[in-house]
Order: C-alpha cells, then structure tokens, then sequence
C-alpha cells in the first residue's frame, strides 16, 4: 500500500506545476541510497522522509528563503527554490572518502568537484549476487580484470592499460600493493568483508602517490552500527566451493563494535578440452579465513576514535599454466598466505576544519613450495615477510564557502625478509598540498566553477626527491558537469626489482607518468526514473617503464628501457527507477597502449600493443523485479588480447563474452529477514580465458542466502 500511495505521488509530482507540491527524494552522494529520516525545515513547518527518502514540499515561499536538510552522519545542506528542479538532492555523508573530504555545506545537486572519472559503490545491501569485489569491478569502464582462475585464484586489477603494478589499491586509506611484486591479490576481498569502494582512474596526483600510475581503488570497510545487528550468508557451488560469512553490530553505551569472520574453501573441479576430450584440471583447491574487527568510539561531539584489526589466512594451488594432460600431473606447486593489518584513527572535525591521524601495521608472510623443481638437489620452499609502518596526517581547512585547502604528510618504513631478495629496508616521506576553490558561483547560468590544484612531494631513503604536480577545472551546471585535469605521477621500484637473486637491479629509477584527461557528466530525469551518463577522454605517457629482459648468464633481468602511451575513451550509462528495483548500467572502454619507445635500434615493436590487454571492453547489467522477487542479468566482453609485444596475429587470445544470470527473493519470517538466490555463472557454457594457460570454469551455478536480524 505504501509504494502504490508512492508511485501515485511520484506521477502527481510530474504533472503538477512548479508552484505546487513537488516530490524530493534525498540520497546519499556516495551510494546514492535514498536517506530515510531526514528532516527539511522551512520557516514554516518541518519535514521528515520516508523509508525511500521521498518528502513532498510545499513550493509557496519566496525566492531568497533557503530550506535546511539534516540528517544523522551528514553534512548540513541548504539550497533555494532554484535548486529544486531537480527530483534527487544529494547529501555528502561525514565518513566518506579519504581522498575527498569535504568540510563544508555544497550546492544540493553538486556533486563532488573531483576533476577525474571516478566511481562509487556501496557494496551494502546489493540485489546483484556478487561474491568478490572483482566482479563488480569488471563492470566498470577503464578496469580490466586479470583473473587466473576461479574463486581463490590470483586476482589482480589494471586501470587505462597500465599493470597490475602500476594500480594503487588501499583499505580505508591504508594502501595494500605487496612491497616485493607491487601488485594486489583482489581475490581475497569478499564482498560480505567490504562495505565500498572508490575507483579513481587516471595518474593524477590529486588522487594518489606512488603506485598509481593508472589509477586508484580505495576500498572501504563497513561503519558499525548504532543498533544490534546480525548479518550472515552461506554460499554453495556446483564446483564444489564453499563459503560462508557472519557479521556482529554490537553497539555497547558509547562503543560501537563489529565483528567480521568469513571462511572459504573449494575444490574447483572443472576441465577443459583437449584434442576432442576433457582434462580434469588439478591443483586449483582452496581454504581462506578471514577475521576482522572494528571499534568506534566518540568521547566527544566533535572527536572520533576507531581502531581496525584484520587478519587474512590463505592456502592453495598455485597451479602453472595449463599446457596439457601430462604437464597437469606434476602441476603441484602451493602458496601459503598470512596477512594482518592494525590500525588506529583519530579524527578531529570542527565547522570549518578537519584533522585525522591515521597508524598503521601490515604483515605480510609468503610461502612458496613446489614439490617438482629441485634446486640444488632440494625442493623449491621460498619464505618471504613483509613489514609496513606508517603514520599519516592529514588536515583539511575551509576558510570560506568558496574554497577548501588539503594538505597532509605520510610517514612509512618498509622493510623485507625474503629467501629471494634478503633482507631489506627503506622509509618513504610524502607530503601535499591541495586546493579546491569554487569561482562564478551561481553566475551565468552556471551552479559552479571550480579550479583544482596541487603539489605532491615523495621521497624514498633510497631515491631522488620527486616533484609532482597537479591541476584541473570542473564546471557545473544543474544536470551537467565538465572537468578537465593534467598531472604527474610515479611508481617506485618494488623490492624484487631492486633485490631479486639472481638478477635484481638496484640502480632502476622510478616510473614517471604524466596524464590529461577531459570528460563530462550529465543527470537526467524522467517521471519515476533517474539516471546519469558520463564520458572522459584520456592519454597517460610513461616513462622509465620497468622491464624484465634476458641478461648476461641467462639470467633475466629488469632495466628502465620502456615507454608506453595509453589513451582511450570511457562510456558510463546508468538509469535506475527511484524505488532501487529496476536498474540499468552499461560502460564502454576502447583503450589503445602501445610501446613508444624503441628498445634496440632496428627495434619494430614500437607502436604494437601491449601483450594481455584488450582494445575494447563493454559491460552491461539489468536487474528488475516484482514484489519480493529480483532477476538480473550481466555481461562482459573484452576483444582479443596479443600474447607477446611483437603483435603476431597468429598469437593472441580470442575475444570473449561472459554473462551471468542471477535470481533472489526478499523475505521476512518474524524478526529475521531471508534473501536466498541463484547465480547461473556463464550459462551459455563458454570456454574462455583472461590469461594464456589459465581457463576459466564454463557454466556453474552458485547458491546463496543471506540472512539479517
């Protein structure tokens, strides 16, 4: 009765003039979740949204008077009559990014001035069956998955054609890439262990240091909440993996505590064809747990303190590619992980300002061992420790409404023990200063101007100071925004390439980039329905490309021999019904890099795309529903992939598309609420693969339920 009272307001509101009633509807500007319980106080009366974050507003006042929205764990808004032709006013909730931070009041349909492609997604409360963050994020134009396999295989991510090493991931601001190999296993992250993320694309420096090269993940765990809450999900699949996951909201007088464990083992049984028949492939098992917990705490109104452990345990395959039924018999090699992380926040927030301070400790231990290889008449058992501290700052000033400064310092030690690479170490300083500054406010038609910039400075112990620099523009009008942004960034060798016995290089220099990038965004609006569609244009020049070649005594080694161009265009639709059940996403990569710059003379691979990356990708997804019933639909492709830098058309990897069909049910029995669902995971039973030698399961189905009280 409530929704059919609800959609009847919502067509009232289209046809109805401007000077009566019109229906609003407050989001969350990073979710973009509607907010239930927000108040709209006018000098007349007080209004409070529904459980859809819809409110009907009486338009009788005057032209000067502003009317303020407040909700709990959000910023203040005030907008005019002007603003309100838009149906969707967003609010910017307290803890958000931490990258952006914004310490005071925006205009209500303003979005956030970064001058970059950027998304946000709230992992919470999601109709899709997605089980790991890696399936949401090969939905996104600019990120191209690398996968060697299926759930609990390798999983690591490439943003606008860079590597996997070249991509800044983090967890609530801490960063995660491994200090020995530079890239992130995303495999590890379940989608029930993380409540968002950010996904900043791009070089620039206003978004990250070292490492992002291509771009920036920031994922985000979940806030526990002020009530007692008990959330847990069960999963089951066809190639007989298992998993399952509890959560505990356990609010006590001013503590707030959530406690996170998940645990997850499989088999993985599947084949491949060989020659006209299968090959049952070996060695792909699994068994992970995860353990996490977070404490919040506000001894006063201004002041918050949270601390966060996290402790990661892996066992599993670490199968070589597959190149036939007599390789797979010895293919028995494994990998032990066992990663923690600690970290204490103290967040200070006043009207105007803002000061955090944020420690850290990460662990990380590694074991490799292959019963197959002997060396020195013993078997391969590598062990490698990990060890990073650090302690940032960062402070954010708003002198006035029109303008925002940022600054903050990073302070890391790192250091390795590894049989590979012995034992090393080195401290890392950064330090930044960045401006947001908002001109022609609610002048010639436009909502706002904004001119980005800043300076971003890194030294390592062992490396040159290095400069980088930063700027961008972002004009915005009521449903439409354009930015524009240049800057520099770097990536600092990793400890295998300085150390790695044999043939590490200690004398490598760090990767430099320098990235523009020109885009726009448009929001729309149709009766019932909301949507936005967004398209950015880009080319990032890189420089000092490290490079692993063959050396003298056969051994291989890495030098700063390469340069690479990427540039390309992303597409992103999205359209979805303000009842958050019909929902409808498309995106669009084409992404050309190539290698610009000449190896040896008579070097004919300059110009040639880089092995493993595709031109194209596209990814789409539907969902709709009926009463308590969900379906939806996704799809993936990605154009064929060169297998080596000399581009021989007779070596690459076909072009593939993957879909995914899914069905879920909501229901309540009592207090609990159940939600049980089947994911069809590549029904029209393809056989395909992201990298050479490692297939991907063909048709499966995954079964889950999750369960809230």
């Amino acid at each position: 009765m409530q929704r059919t009272f609800f959609f009847f307001l919502l067509a009232i509101n289209f046809l109805i003039g401007q000077n009566s009633p019109v229906l609003l509807q407050i989001r969350d500007v990073w979710s973009g979740k509607p907010v239930q319980n927000a108040f709209l106080i006018t000098a007349e009366d007080t209004l409070v949204t529904n459980e859809h974050g819809v409110v009907l507003l009486d338009l009788k006042f005057s032209e000067k008077q502003r009317i303020e929205i407040k909700a709990k764990g959000y910023f203040p808004e005030f907008i005019s009559k002007e603003e309100l032709k838009s149906p969707i006013i967003y609010l910017i909730p307290v803890e958000q990014t931490t990258f952006i931070t914004v310490v005071r009041p925006r205009a209500s349909s303003a979005r956030l001035s970064v001058p970059s492609h950027q998304t946000y997604r709230s992992l919470l409360n999601q109709d899709a069956l997605y089980s790991n963050v890696t399936d949401l994020l090969s939905q996104q134009s600019g990120a191209f998955v690398k996968s060697y396999g299926p759930a609990g295989s390798l999983k690591t991510i490439a943003i606008r054609g860079m590597s996997a090493e070249q991509t800044q991931v983090l967890l609530d601001g801490i960063p995660l890439n491994n200090l020995q190999l530079g890239s992130v296993d995303l495999s590890v992250y379940d989608t029930g262990d993380i409540g968002g993320f950010e996904l900043y694309r791009g070089s620039n420096a206003l978004l990250g240091g070292s490492g992002a090269i291509g771009g920036s993940i920031n994922l985000k765990t979940e806030e526990p909440a002020d009530e007692l809450r008990v959330r847990s999900k069960i999963e089951y699949s066809s190639l007989k993996n298992k998993s399952v996951g509890v959560k505990l909201h356990l609010p006590f007088k001013s503590l707030r505590n959530l406690l996170s464990f998940t645990h997850s083992n499989g088999l993985n049984r599947y084949s491949v064809n060989e020659q006209g028949g299968k090959v049952r492939l070996k060695n792909r098992d699994y068994r992970q747990n995860h353990l996490s917990y977070k404490l919040r705490f506000n001894p006063l109104n201004k002041l918050a303190f949270k601390f966060y452990v996290s402790h990661f345990k892996k066992e599993a395959g670490s199968p070589k590619p597959f190149t036939g039924r007599f390789s797979e018999e010895s293919n028995r090699a494994r990998t032990s992980i066992d990663n923690t992380l600690l970290s204490a926040q103290l967040r200070y927030r006043a009207a105007a300002s803002e000061i955090l301070f944020q420690a850290y400790l990460r662990n990380e231990w590694m074991t490799y061992r292959d019963p197959s290889l002997l060396i020195n008449y013993s078997v391969l058992h590598s062990v490698h420790f990990n060890q990073e501290k650090g302690l940032q700052g960062r402070f954010h000033y708003s002198p006035r409404q029109t303008l925002l400064l940022k600054s903050g310092v990073e302070i890391v030690e790192q250091k390795v023990s590894s049989s590979n690479a012995g034992r090393h170490g080195r401290r890392r300083f950064a330090a930044y200063l960045l401006s947001d500054w908002r001109l022609l406010d609610k002048r010639f038609t436009l909502q706002a101007f904004n001119i980005n910039g800043g300076l971003r400075v890194e030294r390592y112990s062992d490396l040159k100071t290095i400069f980088l620099p930063a700027a961008g523009l972002n004009a915005s009008w009521t449903y439409f925004q354009l930015f524009a942004s240049v800057g520099k960034n770097f990536r600092a060798p990793g400890f295998n390439d300085l150390y790695w016995q044999p043939g590490g290089n200690p004398d490598l220099r760090p990767e430099k980039s320098l990235n523009f990038e020109i885009g726009g965004r448009r929001s729309f609006y149709f009766k019932q329905w909301v949507g936005e569609a967004e398209v950015s244009v880009f080319r990032n020049k890189v420089q000092n490309q490290i490079k692993w070649l063959p050396a003298e005594g056969g051994i291989w080694k890495p030098f700063n021999i390469s340069a690479v161009k990427s540039q390309g265009v992303e597409i992103d639709f999205r359209l979805e019904h303000v009842n958050e059940i019909h929902k409808l996403q498309f995106s669009y990569t084409y992404n050309q890099s190539i290698k610009n710059k000449a190896e040896f003379p008579g070097d004919r691979t300059v110009g040639n795309q880089l092995p493993f990356l595709p031109r194209e990708q596209f990814g789409f997804s539907v969902q709709s529903g009926i009463k308590k019933l969900r379906a939806g639909l996704s799809a993936n492709y990605s154009s064929f992939r060169f297998i080596d830098i000399t581009n021989n058309p007779d070596h690459i990897l076909p072009s593939y598309l993957v879909t995914k069909f899914w069905i879920s049910g909501n229901f309540r029995l009592a207090r609990f609420s159940l939600k049980p669902g089947i994911v069809i995971e590549n029904p029209d039973n393809r056989s395909f693969e992201i990298l050479k030698g490692y297939p991907l399961p063909t048709r499966y189905a995954r079964f889950i339920l999750k369960i809230k009280i």
